[in-house]
């Protein structure tokens, strides 16, 4: 596919090169982008999205060209956000806390622990990866990523 100048990526097949670009909503996803390599699990807020013009149309046509991950609506982070969580969660003491992981992470309960039925950060989302040392409130719940 390469020697064509194609390329594949997220389902697509594309001409390599190619503009990514996003048309009018494009200033305010580098922006976005600008600010999530600098706090890479601090999601922006709806305020923020708001004050940059981007809805769920942009943010949809974002995530389809490989610029951002929704993890839930309003709630997107870097693509390399779901590979850096799980590096950051692996070197925790296992099991750990809701709490350690969002330390670790730098980040809030509405990222670490996305709305149900999300996908969420891999570690703390997907019940396949988790191993619960006890049942209890979510706060105190201590989990293990698997291996």
């Amino acid at each position: 596919m390469e020697e064509a100048g194609l390329h594949q990526s997220a389902g697509r097949i594309t001409v390599s090169g190619a503009e990514r670009g996003l048309g009018p909503a494009e200033a305010s996803i580098a922006a976005l982008e600008q600010d999530l390599s600098r706090s890479p699990f601090h999601a922006p807020e709806a305020h923020r999205l708001s004050e940059l013009g981007l809805g769920e149309r942009e943010l949809a046509a974002a995530e389809s060209r490989g610029r951002l991950v929704r993890l839930a609506e309003g709630l997107v982070l870097l693509p390399s956000a779901p590979a850096r969580a799980m590096r950051e969660l692996a070197a925790l003491e296992q099991p750990f806390t809701l709490s350690a992981a969002r330390k670790a992470l730098g980040t809030t309960r509405r990222v670490a622990v996305p709305p149900a039925g999300a996908p969420g950060l891999p570690g703390l989302d997907a019940p396949r990866r988790l191993l619960t040392a006890r049942s209890g409130p979510l706060s105190t719940r201590r989990t293990q990523l698997s291996r």
